[in-house]
């Protein structure tokens, strides 16, 4: 299937009456940052939109300076350079505006209803301070965390990555979601989520250009889906684990595993409501303990969890040598003598599996070139390549969670794993290089070298 081209300023402005007025969330740069929060792997609801010159300049706010009609930089892992966003948040569509001094919002269907006196705050801004959860000041955790730790988060970061936050999305849309990202890659989870809510989603509203917006499914249709409807999409073996958890949701409010119960206030319960609802989380089929930390840190309300993977070890191994001595292959003496690397038992406490089966069923990925041959003895080797085991999981959190102490180490991780995505490379301070192209020589022709 080809790429969907682009969306631009201007298909968004037709789907509007009269341009809707937008809304200043009246918030400063170092407070929010669209462009490194909402394409950089906490949700997959937003897409970036192209400035053009058709669009309605006079009645939009200034994103840039300059002039902003050139695409952002390509990447997978989003642009950090885009400054209009459109997306849908339960039955609504919105449109985001990132400008050098606020960020804007204005709701694009269903269209605003007129009123000559609109209700104060609007309903728009109390959605969006919600959702970008403004009520947690960000400037002082971020001077907290440079303090802290300034091995791990310099003062740069407070120029450089400025308005990292963490979202409140919906629980459902962000299970779903991070379901489908185990042992996947960002452009298929685009796809596969977007087939979804094209199969089950409400169909809100289509441009001139023939952009279609749809909802994200509601639990209820999400329900109607069978193993085989999954399949059909593309989620593999995934569709068994849809079909469990989407059952237990649905069970009544006295279950402890429905919806309701999944969504606790977090007050001052602290560790305790966080390891609740991880545990909460874990009894769904198919969620492990990655997939457990981040729907408690983007839909639950659990600010001081960590989820890790390898960028987030890797961050962590840089100042914690236990950590590295912990995802370390043991090696163990074969019975016929020789060594042979040994993967640690992973066990949670108590005996529970901390690799569920959305890890130990995934089949294994095919390798798109053919295996090297073994290295010359001149060559030296490799290390072992890092084993993330429940003890080695359960140290990078303590690591993060000692250097950022207050609650909120999820949301200082979240600042660091932007910082080590490719399209951070340009940014000054990150320890992604940008890749340098090789400069292929040409090739010279046997006659060239003779002489007529």
């Amino acid at each position: 299937m080809p790429p969907a081209p682009p969306i631009l300023t201007s298909d968004l402005d037709q789907l509007v009456a009269d341009c809707p007025e937008w809304l200043d969330l009246q918030i400063l740069p170092n407070e929010l940052r669209c462009s490194k929060t909402l394409t950089t792997g906490q949700s997959f609801s937003w897409t970036a939109v192209i400035e053009d010159t058709a669009s309605t300049a006079s009645t939009a706010p200034s994103s840039t300076t300059s002039s902003s009609s050139s695409s952002p930089a390509p990447s997978a892992w989003g642009s950090l350079s885009a400054t209009n966003w459109v997306g849908s948040i339960g039955s609504a569509l919105y449109q985001i505006r990132e400008t050098p001094t606020s960020t804007f919002v204005r709701q694009l269907h269903p269209a605003p209803a007129p009123s000559s006196s609109p209700p104060s705050p609007s309903p728009l801004i109390a959605l969006f301070s919600k959702y970008f959860q403004l009520s947690v000041p960000l400037a002082p955790l971020y001077a907290s965390w440079a303090a802290s730790s300034p091995s791990l988060f310099p003062s740069s970061l407070l120029e450089t990555l400025p308005g990292v936050r963490v979202l409140a999305q919906p629980p459902v849309e962000t299970l779903i979601a991070f379901l489908t990202s185990s042992n996947n890659n960002i452009p298929r989870i685009n796809s596969l989520l977007a087939t979804l809510r094209r199969r089950c989603g409400e169909l809100l509203v289509t441009t001139e250009g023939g952009h279609e917006f749809r909802s994200f499914p509601t639990l209820q249709s999400l329900s109607a889906l069978t193993d085989e409807d999954w399949r059909a999409m593309g989620f593999g073996y995934r569709a068994k684990f849809f079909v469990s958890s989407i059952a237990l949701l649905q069970t009544p409010a006295e279950t402890p595993l429905s919806l309701p119960n999944l969504v606790p206030t977090r007050a001052a319960e602290g560790a305790t409501h966080e390891a609740g609802t991880v545990a909460a989380l874990q009894e769904l089929s198919g969620v492990g303990r990655k997939v457990a930390d981040c729907v408690a840190l983007f839909a639950l309300n659990c600010p001081d969890l960590v989820p890790v993977d390898t960028h987030v070890y890797q961050i962590a191994a840089r100042v914690d040598p236990a950590v590295v001595e912990a995802a370390t292959p043991k090696k163990r003496k074969r019975k016929g003598g020789g060594e042979e690397q040994g993967t640690p038992a992973v066990k949670e406490e108590g005996g529970t599996p901390a690799v569920k089966e959305e890890e130990a069923s995934a089949p294994a990925p095919v390798p798109e070139t053919p295996p090297k041959a073994p290295s010359s003895p001149s060559k030296s080797p490799k290390s072992p390549k890092p084993v993330i085991n429940d003890k080695t999981y359960r140290l990078v959190q303590d690591t993060f969670k000692r250097a950022f102490p207050g609650g909120y180490a999820g949301w200082a991780h979240s600042v660091l794993f932007v910082q080590e995505l490719p399209s951070a490379s340009g940014l000054a301070g990150s320890p992604v290089k940008p890749k340098q192209k090789k400069q292929k020589k040409p090739a010279v022709k046997a006659e060239a070298s003779v002489e007529v």
